[in-house]
């Protein structure tokens, strides 16, 4: 039995079946609920583009930065906004305009592998900032009295393929090797045994304050502080498809946007409520009443 095989039968198919209609109804229930679903979501898709990665999926990769375009809108991230429409827009185009590189990016060339684990592959970026990156900070790197300016930066750039074929062999001659077990470091005992005692803490903690509960209002599920009308973070996806329209048929990087458009928070609000009980808050003051924030001297 594969893991494809589990993942195709009936009864995964029920299961997932079911979750998706008690999200549904809970995601109708109020806008606290709706807030956590979205959250659920958003979740969802920073673990895509992590497997993507990983797993070398270039249309889940594609996939997944498109998902992220409405959070980037309703956060006010403009200049994300901007790149990776642009970049969505130009990487759906790839195959068509260039078919061996399409080819070879869904084949796993879009990543860099330095080991053959499934679960290893790695962006383009991050490898810069752990190797390249790495040896120009360390001993002998340009930050280390060898001298920023262009003639020693070209120097260094261009000698770096010839050093690092005489470190790799020097390590290999004092046995300091980088070798790879078969087994991934997140699939250890001691990880799976602290994932399991962090998932166990927040399930106690969302039994104590629930998010799911059948008062309609937005609210904080710790302290009850209860959002005013104006908060809309909780239908996100809304607030940044809109956004996203004054894109249409204009340039990425010259349409302008207007912050006030962006996703209204809690933490936005200059007042908020508690039950009936109108409240003050600012980043001097606690929250409390009205008629209790001059009381105390400074």
């Amino acid at each position: 039995m594969t893991l494809e095989s589990i993942l195709t039968s009936d009864t995964v198919t029920t299961i997932k079946l079911e979750l998706d209609q008690m999200k549904a109804k809970l995601y109708n229930r109020s806008k606290t609920s709706q807030l956590w679903i979205n959250y659920q979501k958003m979740l969802q898709i920073a673990r895509s583009l992590i497997k993507a990665d990983r797993t070398c999926s270039w249309l889940m990769h594609l996939s997944a930065v498109a998902d992220c375009l409405p959070i980037f809108a309703a956060a006010g991230h403009y200049n994300y906004l901007r790149s990776a429409y642009y970049y969505v827009q130009e990487m759906s185009g790839l195959e068509i305009k260039h078919p061996d590189v399409f080819r070879k990016f869904t084949n796993g060339f879009h990543v860099i592998r330095r080991s053959n684990q499934f679960w290893a592959g790695l962006s383009s970026d991050l490898v810069i900032e752990q190797t390249l990156m790495r040896s120009l900070k360390s001993t002998g790197g340009l930050t280390r009295g060898s001298g920023m300016n262009e003639a020693q930066r070209s120097l260094w750039m261009m000698s770096i393929p010839v050093t690092a074929t005489y470190n790799n062999a020097m390590q290999e001659f004092n046995h300091l090797l980088y070798t790879t077990s078969e087994q991934h470091k997140e699939s250890t005992e001691a990880r799976i045994q602290r994932d399991s005692s962090d998932l166990s803490k927040i399930s106690s903690k969302l039994i104590v304050c629930t998010p799911f509960s059948e008062e309609p209002s937005l609210r904080n599920i710790v302290n009850g502080v209860v959002a005013k009308s104006d908060v809309n973070v909780h239908d996100y996806e809304f607030v940044g498809r809109k956004i996203m329209d004054k894109m249409i048929g204009q340039p990425a990087f010259t349409v302008s946007f207007k912050r006030k458009d962006t996703a209204k928070t809690l933490g936005d609000a200059a007042a908020v409520r508690v039950a009936p009980e109108q409240l003050c808050c600012s980043n001097g003051f606690l929250l409390c009443p009205k008629q209790e924030t001059f009381r105390w001297k400074m």
